[in-house]
């Protein structure tokens, strides 16, 4: 941050539209170059360092525009923020089918405009709003790749896995439940867009409990006759938003209830007895 560079021409600022986080990157590069005056007839001066003020420029000088990158980035994110948080009220609320672009842009504050040039259609809004809510924010780090999930998958005790395994659905579902209940419903009446979107979140989930599977086959614990492929569908079928709508949202148990008896109820089925 010490060190003036100057760049090659202006960078113009990203545009994020309905794209996972981890795609979202700063490409922006300065160049160093070198320069030296000379005067006709005379030695070449030293060079002088810019100084960082404000100049009769449109652009701001080299060594502010990474500052004005960084506030464009986070309004950015602010936006989507205010766009996501609005869908998923409507969507619950509304359906998804009623829920409009402008009845989405109205409810942020914004322009429909801004809501597309953001995140794009309804559907690709609808999948993004999916993928944050996954992983509680939008930090370019994959699922599988999170501290958290990482932890529990490499406990060696089968158990305790599921245990933990069973707290990090609970948490998922407290999250993405009342929206993914609404694509479920959506999709079971015809919706093409939320039949795409719940054959996406199903075949995701599917490649999630096939990691899982795995680990458990790695540490011995599958019971007797229980092959991985057979595990992971027992897996995908138990942990899913029709298991969390039953329980939780019709029959009133709490999150931490449902995530107990997640694990307790995959400990039955696919481990050994002790």
């Amino acid at each position: 941050m010490g060190s003036v560079v100057v760049a090659a021409r202006p960078a113009a600022p990203g545009v994020v539209v309905s794209v996972p986080p981890a795609r979202i990157a700063d490409s922006r590069t300065a160049l160093l170059i070198p320069g030296a005056v000379r005067a006709l007839g005379r030695a070449p001066t030293s060079r002088r360092r810019p100084e960082c003020r404000p100049t009769p420029s449109a652009a701001p000088p080299p060594c502010t525009r990474s500052y004005v990158s960084a506030v464009r980035d986070e309004a950015a994110r602010a936006t989507e923020r205010r766009i996501l948080d609005a869908a998923e009220r409507l969507f619950v609320e509304r359906g998804y089918g009623p829920t409009t672009i402008a009845s989405i842009a109205g409810a942020a504050g914004i322009s429909k405009q801004t809501v597309y040039h953001s995140c794009g259609s309804k559907a690709e809004l609808l999948k993004r709003l999916y993928d944050v809510r996954l992983v509680v924010d939008e930090e370019p780090v994959p699922f599988a790749e999170r501290e958290d999930v990482k932890d529990v998958g490499n406990r060696s005790d089968s158990r305790a896995l599921l245990a933990g395994y069973g707290q990090l659905a609970g948490a998922i579902l407290e999250r993405l439940g009342p929206v993914m209940s609404v694509v479920v419903a959506g999709a079971a009446a015809g919706d093409p867009d939320l039949r795409r979107h719940l054959d996406v979140a199903d075949s995701e989930r599917l490649t999630g409990a096939q990691g899982w599977a795995g680990r458990l086959a790695s540490l011995g614990a599958l019971r007797k006759g229980l092959t991985v492929d057979r595990a992971r569908d027992i897996i995908w079928a138990i942990n899913s938003v029709q298991s969390w709508d039953l329980l939780v949202r019709r029959r009133g148990w709490s999150t931490q209830d449902y995530a107990a008896w997640l694990g307790e109820a995959l400990s039955e089925v696919l481990l050994a007895p002790r």
